[in-house]
């Protein structure tokens, strides 16, 4: 990642899926990509110099990540027409050509630094666990915590309908059920009990 993204798709690269990748510590993005119809899923980027996500073609969608950290964007997308769906973004966003947010679609996220236009999007501290510790579970009363995360069943529709009802995102490893929580799901490792 030291002169560019740690993940790069060419041009042309089209219809592919990054699933549950984490990328932390890299001298520039995580990940940028030149192609469209794309989906980026259910990823933890954190401890970038550079850029969490580059867009660099039409129709990409991004969807459940937790991008914070950044050294200089959460997101860039240079051409307009990708979905970003149920994400915490801890960061700047620069869209090429000026700031017109109107010209992505945006779901139910938590961007840090406003509102971004569109259904169910939030600007509100999604309270980590330890967040300086790099521990990015969401705070669940019933997992421990004092309080509960504002991300918490905050997403766009049921967590099966993502596959996301077999992760987590608590610290005790209870799956997902229910209403979508927002964000980066960790991948259960000795499933909890929920009963």
């Amino acid at each position: 990642g030291g002169n560019d993204a740690v993940f790069r798709g060419l041009g042309g690269n089209d219809y592919n899926i990054f699933r549950n990748l984490t990328v932390y510590d890299s001298g520039r993005d995580a990940l940028n990509i030149f192609g469209e119809n794309n989906l980026v899923e259910n990823c933890l980027f954190y401890d970038l110099d550079d850029d969490g996500i580059e867009f660099n073609g039409p129709n990409n969608i991004l969807r459940n990540c937790t991008i914070t950290f950044v050294g200089n964007n959460s997101l860039e997308p240079q051409v307009s027409g990708n979905t970003f769906e149920n994400n915490i973004l801890d960061g700047p966003i620069e869209i090429a050509g000026g700031n017109n947010y109107i010209t992505e679609t945006w779901i139910y996220n938590d961007w840090l630094q406003g509102v971004l236009p569109g259904a169910g999007n939030i600007s509100i501290d999604p309270l980590f666990v330890d967040k300086a510790g790099r521990d990015f579970h969401l705070s669940q009363i019933a997992s421990g915590q004092g309080s509960d995360s504002p991300a918490v069943d905050a997403g766009s529709a049921s967590s099966s309908i993502f596959g996301l009802d077999i992760q987590s995102t608590r610290t005790d490893d209870v799956s997902d059920s229910g209403i979508l929580d927002i964000g980066h799901h960790y991948i259960v490792t000795h499933p909890a009990d929920p009963g």
